[in-house]
């Protein structure tokens, strides 16, 4: 049988064709997610919001599910609304048919639940993204002091190396000096003990 022969699947269209029409009045942009007649999304400014709308625990692979073709316009539909966000302030997601009251006759609520949550799904990205500024901030900053501290002991490790190296050269020079007058002076007292020998050796 053709897909929409389905009372129930008429009845789920006009409901979703209503849902659309009330999205696009509030300036949303609705669409079909995916191949399959079950997952559908809104456009809330910078944010998508999920909805589905189908039979409770409804499988579908395409657009003729056997398991509809005959199925009344009185079985159950429920609408979910899955957020990217849990924290919805008390946001209300879910919808059901229930005795004496279809899921018809919160067209207007369900409309605003989805713009609500496209809304707080906003804020909360924003909010989101000015934290991960102010981390990344903090981590620029305290990148940049380790590198700051990291070039100064550097620098004290190189003022180090090179005031030891002018107390090592000093050392050696002062090592040399000393050296030299040991040298001058044996060379003298060699030259007075041999002046004063009897026999003394030729000068050179």
């Amino acid at each position: 049988a053709p897909f929409f022969e389905s009372a129930f699947e008429r009845r789920r269209l006009r409901l979703l064709n209503a849902i659309f029409v009330s999205l696009e009045r509030c300036g949303m942009r609705p669409s079909l997610r995916g191949k399959d007649p079950k997952d559908f999304d809104a456009r809330v400014g910078q944010e998508n919001v999920a909805f589905l709308l189908d039979h409770p625990g409804q499988e579908r692979n395409g657009y003729s599910p056997a398991s509809d073709n005959r199925r009344p316009s009185s079985d159950k539909l429920q609408l979910r609304i899955s957020p990217h966000r849990t924290d919805l302030d008390g946001t209300r997601l879910l919808w059901e048919d229930k005795d004496g009251e279809p899921i018809e006759k919160y067209l207007q609520e369900i409309v605003q639940s989805i713009v609500v949550v496209g809304e707080i799904q906003y804020r909360q990205s924003e909010i989101s993204h000015h934290q991960w500024l102010i981390k990344r901030k903090a981590g620029l900053l305290e990148e940049r002091r380790r590198e700051k501290a990291e070039e100064e002991r550097k620098e004290r490790e190189r003022q180090r190396k090179a005031e030891q190296s002018r107390i090592d050269r000093l050392l050696l020079e002062a090592n040399s000096f000393r050296l030299a007058n040991d040298i001058r002076d044996y060379v003298d007292s060699v030259r007075r003990a041999n002046a004063a020998s009897r026999d003394p050796v030729a000068s050179e």
